[in-house]
């Protein structure tokens, strides 16, 4: 097979196909694929290239025509050429690649400057070099300004042994003056890495924004950027800026973030920092209010569960509050846990169960079989995790009337998952008595519990009791009548 006309249908097959298998999930027609092409992200294209590379190379020269193969195809595709020469930069033969990478001169653009970077650490020396030397060419005209398109791909082949030493003449490109709108622009990118590149840039470029960029930052929806941020605060900004961006951090919404802000806070020593200790002994998440409690008894030596006892007392029954009396009271809360056992949210009795099950309440074996045929799915998981604690034993019969009674799939749900606290043939009678009282989505749950008792059952070679086996063997016919299932003459031959 021969480049040029006679080749063209073929590379465009090919090309199509790995377009679906890496770029669009439909099946996209040649035009819609050289867009997507020219639209992929650094990681898309890096991904591209993998994939390009495993497919069948549809690009076979003979001996006497290389040195012109590849451009002579890629002149038969004058609208098309950046997205052929791309393609077949990713080819498994080092020849096409070497020549792919001396043609792209011609054409400029975003593809060009991947394909640089892609191939700086190819594993022929030949074709690194010349990948080198493009990525130089364009490190020094307009078409640099498509690096900032790239910067997830620039991060990815940062970890890459070989890119280390082209990173220094990238790195001047990209830090150049006249790429200060450039830099600006990639803070829009879709992937957060690029967005950490980009401030990273624009903090070393253009150090008169860096309070601006900090603070743009550490706002960031994912917590990769927004820690990146408050790391640089101490080494960029004065004290008056750090306190101004470490308070917008402790108003973040990923309680990440809202943690670090707090250590950060706390240690700088700002004067206002028991006022934001007690707001954040109120968080809603439970590791920031950990590390409120932390400081609190260290900078200031008060106990955090007295200050959760007195906003409780003074009619503070937030789900926060409730919530860190529940991880942290002692026995002396006993009384305020109770008081929310009939609270009307069902996640707040949840919490007030579990309080009162860690400090060791006397009843706590009974709150827990009430608890079960609570009408909330999270009373219903609070009682399961204190069963689990091992402290008291979860009955088969309780379980039974808990699981009659429920009337959501998701407690029921929850139920099927408790069965695993049971014992071994207790937990397969229990599945399988469940049956005719279910239908649909519930029965796939029993299916995939009976699943994993068959995988299970042979860490157990507890043997059952006679009346036992004989009421499994009843509730496995009656199940076998209810519902097909191919996993029934499993359970009959392990029974």
């Amino acid at each position: 097979m021969w480049f040029g006309k006679k080749s063209e249908l073929e590379w465009r097959e090919a090309f199509v196909a790995v377009v679906r298998r890496t770029l669009t999930k439909n099946e996209p027609s040649f035009e819609e694929s050289c867009t997507a092409l020219r639209n992929a992200n650094g990681m898309q294209l890096l991904e591209f290239d993998q994939q390009a590379r495993r497919s069948f190379s549809h690009f076979v020269t003979q001996r006497g025509v290389r040195s012109s193969a590849v451009l002579r195809t890629a002149m038969a595709e004058p609208g098309h050429a950046d997205v052929f020469l791309f393609y077949a930069s990713c080819d498994g033969n080092g020849f096409i690649r070497e020549q792919s990478l001396r043609a792209l001169r011609g054409h400029a653009g975003k593809l060009a400057c991947a394909a640089a970077l892609l191939r700086t650490e190819d594993w022929v020396s030949q074709v690194a070099e010349i990948a080198a030397r493009l990525l130089q060419d364009l490190a020094d005209t307009e078409a640099a300004r498509h690096f900032f398109e790239l910067l997830d791909l620039i991060v990815a082949m940062q970890s890459r042994r070989r890119f280390v030493q082209y990173w220094s003449t990238l790195e001047s490109t990209l830090l150049a003056a006249k790429w200060r709108d450039a830099r600006q622009e990639a803070l829009s990118s879709s992937k957060a890495m690029a967005r950490r590149l980009a401030h990273d840039l624009i903090l070393r470029g253009d150090p008169d924004v860096a309070r601006d960029t900090l603070g743009l930052a550490i706002t960031d929806p994912t917590p990769l950027v927004a820690h990146w941020a408050l790391a640089q605060l101490g080494d960029t900004l004065n004290p008056e800026e750090q306190e101004q961006l470490l308070r917008e951090g402790l108003r973040s919404r990923l309680s990440s973030v809202r943690r670090d802000s707090l250590r950060r806070y706390c240690r700088s020593g700002f004067s206002d920092a028991r006022q934001q200790l007690g707001i954040a002994l109120l968080d809603r998440s439970r590791s920031v209010r950990s590390v409120a409690a932390h400081h609190f008894k260290e900078r200031f030596g008060e106990s955090a569960v007295e200050y959760w006892r007195k906003a409780f007392d003074a009619g503070g029954h937030s789900e926060a509050t409730i919530a860190a009396i529940s991880d942290f009271g002692e026995a002396a809360d006993e009384a305020r846990l109770r008081n929310c056992l009939e609270h009307p949210r069902g996640r707040v009795r949840a919490l007030a169960l579990r309080g009162l099950v860690r400090i060791g309440a006397p009843d706590s074996e009974d709150l827990l079989n009430t608890a079960l045929t609570d009408k909330s799915a999270h009373v219903v998981g609070a009682a399961t995790t204190g069963y689990a604690r091992g402290i008291h034993t979860l009955s088969i019969e309780n379980l039974q009337r808990a699981f009659e009674l429920a009337e959501t799939q998701s407690r029921r749900r929850r139920l099927i998952a408790a069965s695993r606290l049971l014992g071994k043939w207790e937990r397969l009678e229990f599945l399988l008595k469940q049956y005719p009282l279910c239908s649909g989505d519930e029965r796939s749950h029993l299916d995939e519990a009976v699943q994993t008792w068959i995988a299970k059952s042979n860490r157990s070679f507890v043997t059952p009791q006679p009346e036992r086996r004989t009421i499994i063997a009843a509730a496995l016919e009656s199940a076998r009548n209810s519902h097909t299932a191919p996993h029934w003459e499993m359970v009959r031959h392990l029974l």
